[in-house]
């Protein structure tokens, strides 16, 4: 007997047609500008590249210091950031599991830092966000973090740990900002 005639081999086919896939809010950067003003914005041409180098340098200007004290600065920060926005236990574990490796190596706190920030968490949307706006005010809370995973972590990754392709991502335009 074959599978098609066989009723305990069968599989049921769900048919769709015309319906509309809907995308993912939170996984797209919204678009505040039109994007003829964004095509001569320095910051869109470089992307977040650009946005981390500048925030994390005028914190390093400023406040730095050696590897384990950063360390404790970040965790400090982004309690002080999860606490604002109401997400205390979940900045808690995220400063407790920055705080862990503390006196390790440098490669094992940037992959730490790394790890944090690509976790879906109010942590890598507000770093984001903050980048985005290039919003200096949270220089103190989020510099050491941004620091850390900038200048200590993705711009010194060896080659083959860097992914250099072009990520396309879909968006929901209306004709004003298309224009």
């Amino acid at each position: 007997m074959t599978m098609k005639h066989d009723k305990l081999k069968q599989y049921s086919i769900k048919r769709m047609e015309n319906v509309p896939k809907r995308l993912r809010k939170e996984g797209f950067c919204p678009i505040l500008k039109k994007l003829s003003e964004m095509a001569d914005d320095i910051s869109f041409d470089y992307g977040i590249d650009r946005s981390i180098r500048h925030f994390a340098c005028s914190w390093q200007q400023e406040y730095f210091v050696d590897m384990p004290q950063s360390i404790g600065q970040a965790a400090a920060g982004i309690l002080l950031e999860g606490e604002k926005l109401g997400h205390s236990n979940e900045a808690q574990w995220i400063a407790n599991y920055l705080l862990e490796d503390k006196y390790k190596s440098k490669q094992e706190i940037v992959e730490r830092c790394i790890a944090l920030h690509t976790r879906k968490s109010f942590l890598y949307k507000l770093l984001n966000k903050t980048l985005r706006d290039d919003d200096l005010d949270k220089r103190e809370t989020l510099g050491t973090f941004a620091h850390l995973l900038g200048y200590e972590g993705l711009f010194n990754l060896p080659d083959v740990c860097r992914y250099s392709k072009t990520v396309f991502r879909a968006m929901n335009l209306s004709i004003g900002q298309v224009d």
